[in-house]
């Protein structure tokens, strides 16, 4: 689906580029009825900043241009990647190499 790729190219580009830190979603899930769409998703930010309103204001007005209809988002902070598999999945991977399991 376009919307997902949409939504993991838009929180790639949160890379940390001083810290290498970036942001870790769970798979989205829509929630779709005649005049609005809901996107719920979790997310990992490993350090102590969130993500401002004003950053996903963007995302949304993609979304909303993608399916003509207004888009919710709901988005979760998880403190740890072990809280969802999916993330805890892409935090390996982007770890694999600065540490040996």
């Amino acid at each position: 689906m376009n919307a997902i790729k949409l939504i993991n190219s838009y929180f790639a580009s949160f890379v940390n580029s001083s810290s290498k830190q970036v942001v870790l979603i769970s798979k989205p899930t829509f929630t779709i009825t005649s005049d609005t769409v809901t996107v719920h998703f979790l997310y990992y930010l490993p350090s102590l900043n969130k993500l401002s309103i004003t950053s996903t204001n963007a995302l949304s007005e993609c979304l909303s241009q993608l399916f003509n209809k207004k888009v919710h988002l709901k988005l979760t902070r998880v403190h740890y990647p072990y809280m969802n598999s999916y993330i805890l999945g892409q935090y390996f991977v982007h770890n694999a190499q600065s540490n040996t399991y």
